[in-house]
């Protein structure tokens, strides 16, 4: 097996310190591989070390500046560092270009954080669930939407519907697959602990 498949599997495992020592092995012999710098700025994402992610991103994006996960990945790493304004820009940007599901959601997404128009909020995810069919994706980005909002319950509902329309073996590297039961689970008992219902994070 590879660097890269070995690295993919530590990856799924959440052995992910390990994982990147695969993925820059990889990437290493293949400098240009976006499959290699998605793997390494999706990891650095995970271990919530955002300035390494974006070196990724931004990587990906010079040689393919509409590459969809790396602008995803890139906004949502930029809004962890209390970029919102920044990561915004770069989704109304690409909006611009693209009319996408996934990018309406995110921007949804990223509008929840700046608690000021609900009601445009809500009109984001409207245009995603009309444009995309990745339920899982846009289920998993109104729970963090509702999380923003601190409406727990919501939230816990939207993570829910996530969880039961996705399938197990799914990996979020692999192309066209945007979220993984393992992340919904794992925010999902995140956010338990986050109130302090830690029973309830502990089934997850």
């Amino acid at each position: 097996m590879d660097d890269y498949n070995e690295g993919k599997d530590l990856y799924k495992n959440g052995e992910f310190n390990k994982a990147l020592i695969k993925f820059k092995t990889a990437q290493d012999k293949n400098p240009e591989s976006l499959d290699c710098l998605y793997a390494l700025g999706r990891t650095f994402t995970f271990i919530e070390k955002y300035e390494e992610s974006l070196l990724y991103y931004n990587k990906i994006l010079d040689i393919n500046a509409n590459h969809l996960k790396a602008l995803i990945g890139k906004s949502l790493s930029l809004s962890c560092l209390n970029k919102t304004i920044d990561a915004l820009s770069i989704i109304d940007d690409s909006l611009q270009n693209s009319n996408n599901g996934y990018l309406w959601a995110i921007k949804g997404r990223l509008l929840s954080l700046t608690h000021e128009n609900n009601s445009e909020v809500k009109n984001c995810f409207q245009k995603a669930f009309e444009l995309c069919d990745d339920t899982p994706f846009l289920y998993y980005q109104k729970a963090k939407a509702c999380l923003n909002e601190l409406d727990y319950k919501k939230a816990s509902n939207f993570y829910n519907k996530s969880i039961e329309s996705i399938e197990n073996s799914k990996c979020d590297l692999d192309e066209g697959i945007y979220v993984t039961k393992l992340l919904i689970m794992f925010d999902r008992g995140w956010m338990y602990s986050r109130i302090g219902d830690y029973a309830e994070a502990l089934k997850y």
